[in-house]
């Protein structure tokens, strides 16, 4: 069996530990946790939850800042955090927490409403970009920050027509009974001062990608 000298297997080794997105310490994209849909209550009782890891699986290393990138979701309202939540509302559309150790988990109950979809949702963690998201579903069907027969009148039409991921409320992939079950264990639920979600420029975006 041939065998590779020494310091070329070293210099192997160590051009393989510094090649792209294969640094330890680094978070790994492809190893991380995500919820595959975003949905949220205004009361923010529903969570989307992630957990954030290194190459080779195990929990990313230290409470990076981690945040959604709701800018584009022009449908989106929130709601002003509450004390004791755990993320806060940056630019009054990107909900930004950091990791809770040891697990370096992420979670954002979000409070809000309001629909988008098509958007780019960006999940990003100590500036590296986890999964992107194309939309935002609430029991808050018309995004007044309270779930009430108007929404659940609303999601009900939804039902009869082609599959739409703004009423996909437990994230099945369809449409449903479940989903309108769903909504009901949600009426009544609101939340108090509202801002608009607003885009941010492309300037603004490079710079906080980076």
């Amino acid at each position: 069996m041939r065998r590779v000298p020494v310091v070329v297997a070293m210099l192997a080794s160590a051009a393989l530990a510094a090649a792209p997105g294969a640094r330890a310490g680094v978070t790994d994209p492809s190893q991380c946790s995500v919820d595959s849909f975003l949905v949220a209550c205004p009361a923010g009782d529903l969570v989307f939850h992630s957990v954030m890891r290194e190459v080779g699986g195990t929990p990313q290393n230290s409470p990076d800042e981690t945040f959604l990138d709701l800018c584009g979701c022009a449908g989106a309202r929130f709601a002003s955090p509450l004390a004791g939540d755990p993320y806060t509302l940056v630019a009054g559309c990107r909900p930004t927490t950091f990791l809770v150790m040891p697990e370096a988990t992420a979670d954002f109950p979000l409070r809000a409403g309001g629909l988008c979809r098509g958007a780019s949702i960006a999940l990003v963690t100590e500036g590296i970009h986890v999964i992107t998201l194309s939309s935002l579903a609430s029991p808050d069907q018309d995004g007044d920050l309270v779930v009430d027969a108007a929404d659940r009148a609303l999601l009900a039409a939804k039902l009869a027509g082609p599959y739409d991921p703004t009423a996909d409320l437990n994230g099945d992939r369809l449409l449903s009974v479940a989903d309108l079950d769903l909504l009901d264990r949600h009426l009544g639920h609101a939340a108090e001062m509202p801002t608009g979600a607003h885009a941010s420029t492309w300037g603004g975006l490079k710079t906080i990608y980076r």
